[in-house]
């Protein structure tokens, strides 16, 4: 499935890292401009939003990069 970036709920603390890492994720943004395929996000349903649960440095990388969407299970 193909989720609009802004309809991600990323504030309620399904991010488990302490910190997000920069570096990461302006290697991510560089390999996908390249064209490097990464794997879906994983998001939950609960009926009204949809939370990101992983892939969180690939979500700010495809941010970065001035997308719009992002593929995710």
């Amino acid at each position: 499935m193909i989720l609009n970036l802004n309809a991600l709920r990323i504030d309620c603390g399904t991010q488990s890292r302490v910190e997000m890492s920069q570096e990461q994720i302006d290697t991510y943004a560089h390999q996908m401009s390249q064209g490097d395929k990464f794997p879906e996000v994983t998001v939950y349903f609960n009926g009204i939003d949809y939370y990101l649960a992983d892939g969180f440095h690939r979500y700010f990388a495809t941010k970065k990069l001035g997308k719009t969407s992002i593929h995710s299970n």
